[in-house]
């Protein structure tokens, strides 16, 4: 009995520290790449978080396509406020890629995107944000 209870003690401890050692110290999962994960185009609310968070903010550039006084109620931090109707003049004005479009609703920043799209842009690192993005204390708060 006494061989048992040893024998099973250290199957225990062997198991133990197999597990333990497979577990590994514990650290944080990768950030994705969203070149590979999101392709250009539509993001939705989630994503576009996401895209915010990966990028720094030196390069990720961000295009409001808004009206002059929308833009002056509030806007992301660094944003180049063009509104979409000017867009086809000022295009030289745009950043170049990586590009988040915002507007207030999707619509103008979808218009915005298909606009650079048809005008022969490299829309490689253009997305558009399609959902309510509100931009109190100047940071973009995405909402389905």
């Amino acid at each position: 009995m006494r061989r048992i209870v040893s024998l099973v003690f250290v199957l225990v401890l062997a198991a133990g520290a197999y597990f333990y050692q497979s577990a590994g110290p514990e650290t944080p999962p990768a950030a994705p790449s969203y070149e590979s994960v999101v392709p250009s185009g539509m993001l939705s609310p989630g994503q576009a978080a996401g895209l915010v968070k990966h990028y720094p903010e030196d390069r990720l550039a961000i295009l409001d396509v808004r009206t002059p006084e929308e833009f002056a109620a509030g806007h992301a931090g660094k944003a180049v406020n063009i509104p979409v109707q000017e867009l086809q003049e000022r295009i030289a004005e745009v950043p170049q890629s990586p590009l988040l479009i915002l507007c207030r609703s999707g619509k103008r920043a979808e218009n915005a995107f298909n606009l650079l799209r048809d005008s022969g842009r490299n829309m490689a690192e253009t997305w558009f944000l399609k959902g309510f993005t509100d931009y109190r204390d100047g940071i973009p708060s995405f909402h389905e």
